[in-house]
Order: structure tokens, then sequence, then C-alpha cells
């Protein structure tokens, strides 16, 4: 129902009563066996998640006198509610699994994603005030290719795996919407923030070594993460809504390796083991400054600032110093570990 009564001509509320309701999740998958050595797998199935308990409840207390919560908050008021139904996603995926003699195996898969029904934020105005009510209206799609390689009881087990993929929706997350002003145009899918098309990672284990020892090395590479471009406007910059998340950071790059060698005494079981992290010492970013892309130059419209006052300067030399925009470092560590029979 509609109200205009609490004080204000032209200001509306809308109320709902929210009911009951059932979600069907149906899911399928079978196997079938194509040769004595490989197989066909599919798996079908529709998940539901119900919205967390601030997109329902949030003010919803203080809608019997919303006038009250629209001048005590500083921004847009932000209203839960409880007539959403769960987000939804249909997942589709199957997979071709051969194996290759007595040693060696590969599996090609793909899969897709559909989500619909995500939370999102509807505005409304009442008066002189704006206000957002959670609703469902999100969505987005994700998809991509799974490639595997395997070998065992060689002098090397290996396995190699590698993903291609692509995840896009017209929102980051469910308070995304939040905030944002309103824009009567149509919602539009993006790159998600999170996406990472390339997706490598090469394991190597062997119990052969000399005096006893046995090794691994594991190497990962990822593709880096997207972000929006700064434009120039005016003196300043703003964020390019038009292009978003077009620009992509550095890639990711780290190879780690193990030792371990076991002593077996009379009452004992030792363990000695070394391992070493990031062995070539890759400095990988994980944050970028969005004017270049790189984690150590934010560009000279901001580094211009950097200098003393008396030669004009705000900032210190130090200021855009930020280890935290890296990954760890090269690790190196040593292990003990004895257990008593």
């Amino acid at each position: 129902c509609v109200t205009d009564d609490f004080g204000e001509s032209m200001a509306l509320v809308f109320f709902a009563t929210s009911e009951w309701f059932s979600k069907i999740s149906p899911r399928l998958g079978f196997s079938h066996v194509i040769t004595d050595q490989s197989t066909f797998t599919f798996n079908y199935g529709v998940y539901h998640q119900t919205p967390i308990f601030e997109n329902i409840y949030l003010n919803t207390s203080s809608q019997e006198d919303p006038e009250e919560l629209f001048e005590n908050t500083e921004a847009n008021a932000n209203i839960g509610n409880a007539t959403m139904t769960a987000g939804r996603t249909q997942s589709y995926e199957f997979a071709f699994n051969v194996q290759v003699g007595r040693h060696w195996a590969y599996s090609i898969g793909s899969w897709v994603k559909k989500m619909d029904q995500l939370t999102t934020a509807k505005t409304y105005r009442s008066g002189v005030y704006e206000y957002q009510v959670s609703a469902n209206g999100d969505y987005g799609t994700a998809k991509g290719i799974d490639l595997m390689l395997e070998n065992k009881g060689l002098s090397f087990s290996t396995m190699i795996q590698y993903t291609y993929s692509e995840a896009m929706a017209n929102g980051e997350y469910d308070q995304a919407a939040f905030g944002d002003e309103w824009v009567d145009a149509a919602s539009q899918q993006f790159l998600m923030p999170y996406d990472r098309p390339h997706d490598l990672s090469i394991t190597l284990y062997t119990s052969k070594l000399p005096w006893g020892f046995n090794g691994s090395m594991t190497g990962f590479y990822q593709s880096g993460l997207p972000y929006t471009p700064l434009i120039r406007s005016g003196k300043d910059y703003r964020w390019d809504y038009k292009n978003k998340n077009t620009n992509r950071s550095p890639s990711y790059k780290e190879i780690n390796v193990s030792l371990t060698k076991f002593l077996d005494f009379r009452d004992y079981h030792v363990q000695f083991g070394l391992n070493i992290f990031n062995v070539f010492d890759n400095s990988n970013p994980l944050d970028i400054f969005p004017l270049t892309g790189k984690p150590d130059d934010p560009g000279s419209h901001y580094t211009e600032d950097i200098g003393l006052p008396s030669e004009g300067g705000e900032l210190s030399s130090g200021y855009y110093d930020r280890p935290w925009y890296y990954s760890t470092p090269r690790e190196i560590n040593f292990l003990i570990q004895i257990d008593y029979k």
C-alpha cells in the first residue's frame, strides 16, 4: 500500500506484506562410459541463496515514521525489503576424462553459470527525500574451460591445470547498488573485479632424489585483475564509468619448492623439511594506482605535490611507498617434526 500520512505533501512510502515463498532446486548428474579408458560426465543444477539479513531488515523498524529516518540519514536512506526472494544460479558442467596408457590421463571440461534475481537497490523519491530499497534484479554470467594433464608412476608425478574463464555481471556485490546516483538508463554487464581469464598451475613431485629426499615444485600464473581507468576532468581525474573494468593490472607469477626427508629410529620418526616460497622473489602486485596501472607509480599528476613546503610541496617522498601493494617476497622455512611411536 501507499501512504502520505507523515506530514509531508507529495511524500510517499511504499509498504508491502511479505508472504511465504518456496523454491525448487533440481539437480541432475550422470556419467557415461565411452571406452574402458574414457568417460563423459555432465551436471546440471539450480541453486538458491537467500539474501543476507541486512538487506531484508535494515531500517524496516523506522518505516512507521519515515520522515525521521530520512532526516537522521546523512546520505540516501537505505531500507531493507522483507518481500525479497532468493538469488538464483543455474549451473551447467560437462567433461571428457581420458586415460592414455598406464601413466597419463587428461581431462577437458567446460562450465557455464547463469545468475539472476541477485540483490540490488531501487531508488525512490518521497517529497524532498530520496531513499533506496533492497530488491531482486542484478544478474550475471560466468563461463570457462578447464584443461588437466596428469601422470603418475614415472620418475616425476606431474599435474598441469589450466582454466580460461570470464565473469561478467551488472554489479560487483550486493551493496554495490547502494549509494550510487540514480541513472535513467539500462543496466549493463561488465567484467567483475575478480575476473582472471588465464589461470595456470603446474605441480611436480618425486620421491627419487639423492640421499632419500622427496621434492616438489609448484608454479602459478594468473592474469591480473581488471580495474576502471581514470580520465581527465578539468584539472583532476575521475573514474571512466563508461569503460568500467576495461584495464587490467599486471599478472601474478610464483614458484614454490619443498624438500623433505624422513628418518626412522627405534622409538620415534623424524621429518626434516625446507620450504621456499616465491623462489625467484617475484614482486607480484596486489593493488595498483589506477592512473598508471602500476603499484609503485601513482602518476605525475599526484607526484607533483611531493616536496618540501618551501618548494611548494605538500607530501613527503615516502607518501606513495606502499609495500602492502605487493605480495609476500621470498620466504624460506625450515622444519623439524618428531613423532614418537
